[in-house]
């Protein structure tokens, strides 16, 4: 074999704009021609021979553009189907809110792309502007943004999506929205009826009241700061919750007299707008998990390698994943979320009861949930569980995860992420993992 020179390889720093990572990427061109790229987080740009000609399914890409950006699209057609027609010909140009005005012209309510709200922004979003407001997300997580606000971080030892928070607020507050809500909420809708509870983890649920101790955005920057408790596992509950922060964003005398008065039209006009938020609440990715569904069916069939990539809904964002689903997607692997596992293909209820562990807390029951439908399919289909440092809820919920992958013969695969500073380590990682399932002649 000819030995290469050192000083015979032309070495250049790049740096990648294909996304907002915007990686440095080292160029290494060899006397013979060959070309080899170093440190970039996925392959979109910069890649190397040895990637799939064939990429994979990234359920992460999807599920991101519809959370974020076709999710209104969806609430738009679902608004003129016969179900939730809330504009009636009369209503066209008014509707009862209409009047919620701010000096700038229609109010804007800012909500940062943070933790749940990879969960509940399409129900928000649908609501708000169905009563007439203006919706501003804060931008898609960067280094840069992550870095604004990390001098407000009030821990060290929390996860990485948490610290996250600070500089989506303060990019909302340079948005100069008229408010900027961020909701306290406990628990989310149960989805498994044999699991003992849904709340959301200490972190999740609390750190609206982090933000206002470390920013507070009233305070400083005279923008209102609105964290009203918001319950998702009873509707009812959640309707009279809505209903009542709609309300108290009116300037009391607004409509006349000392008190604000409602009138049953807009009552009314509220209930068809909350009905219509909770439909898209519930359906905004069906499609998406349909898709999913249709393409777990088709591995299972073919034999082709498919990895469930199970995590927290905010594990979504490409800042906190690493863009992990593009490297596996890269190397020619179909990459699914958890979701795939809700819905319609939630079976063996029963599984719960002989677990260690008591199944109270709403995100991680998914990733369970998940390990127990991996467990009973072929090999060719694993499941990778990503996992936030500082994160408690997962620090007994892994060993749960792992018993069930083992008794099944599976590999119990966890990628620690979120602050790492070179992603050659979950790419390194990812295809350890393939090439050794290879050697297992569990893949082609």
């Amino acid at each position: 074999m000819n030995q290469v020179n050192i000083e015979d390889v032309e070495t250049k720093e790049l740096n990648c704009n294909g996304c907002t990572n915007k990686c440095t990427v080292l160029r290494f061109r060899f006397p013979n021609g060959n070309t080899f790229y170093s440190g970039n987080k996925c392959e979109k740009v910069f890649f190397n021979k040895n990637s799939a000609k064939i990429k994979g399914y990234n359920a992460f890409e999807v599920k991101n553009e519809i959370l974020f950006t076709s999710s209104s699209n969806f609430s738009q057609k679902e608004k003129n189907s016969t179900t939730f027609n809330i504009a009636t010909d009369n209503e066209k140009h008014a509707t009862p809110f209409s009047f919620w005005r701010w000096a700038g012209g229609e109010a804007r309510i800012g909500i940062p792309r943070v933790l749940n709200m990879y969960e509940n922004f399409p129900f928000w979003k649908t609501l708000f502007e169905g009563c007439g407001f203006g919706v501003v997300v804060s931008p898609q997580s960067d280094t840069k943004l992550y870095q604004k606000g990390v001098g407000n971080v009030m821990s060290d030892n929390i996860c990485f999506p948490a610290k996250l928070a600070q500089g989506h607020i303060l990019s909302l507050i340079e948005s100069k929205v008229d408010r900027i809500f961020y909701p306290i909420v406990p628990k989310e809708e149960k989805e498994f009826t044999s699991t003992n509870n849904s709340f959301n983890c200490p972190v999740v649920s609390g750190y609206p009241d982090v933000i206002r101790s470390a920013i507070d955005p009233q305070a400083s920057h005279g923008i209102p700061f609105d964290t009203p408790i918001m319950n998702f596992a009873n509707e009812k509950a959640l309707k009279r919750q809505c209903w009542e922060y709609i309300k108290s964003l009116i300037p009391v005398g607004q409509l006349g007299g000392f008190s604000n008065s409602f009138s049953k039209e807009q009552k009314r006009f509220f209930n068809t707008v909350f009905e219509k938020a909770n439909f898209v609440r519930k359906n905004w990715n069906a499609e998406f998990i349909k898709n999913q569904q249709d393409i777990l069916k088709k591995c299972i069939e073919s034999g082709k390698l498919c990895f469930v990539v199970a995590g927290r809904p905010y594990h979504s964002d490409p800042l906190v994943n690493q863009k992990v689903g593009q490297i596996l997607s890269d190397l020619g692997v179909d990459v699914l979320t958890e979701d795939v596992f809700r819905g319609s293909l939630n079976q063996s209820e029963g599984d719960w009861e002989r677990l260690n562990l008591v199944s109270q807390w709403s995100y991680p029951n998914r990733v369970v949930r998940a390990a127990i439908e991996v467990s009973k399919l072929p090999p060719n289909v694993q499941l990778v569980q990503l996992n936030s440092f500082g994160c408690g809820p997962d620090s007994f919920f892994m060993d749960e995860t792992g018993e069930i992958l083992r008794q099944a013969g599976k590999n119990h695969t966890v990628l620690r992420i979120d602050e790492i500073a070179s992603p050659g380590s979950v790419r390194l990682r990812c295809r350890s993992l393939i090439e050794s399932l290879k050697q297992k002649n569990i893949t082609d």
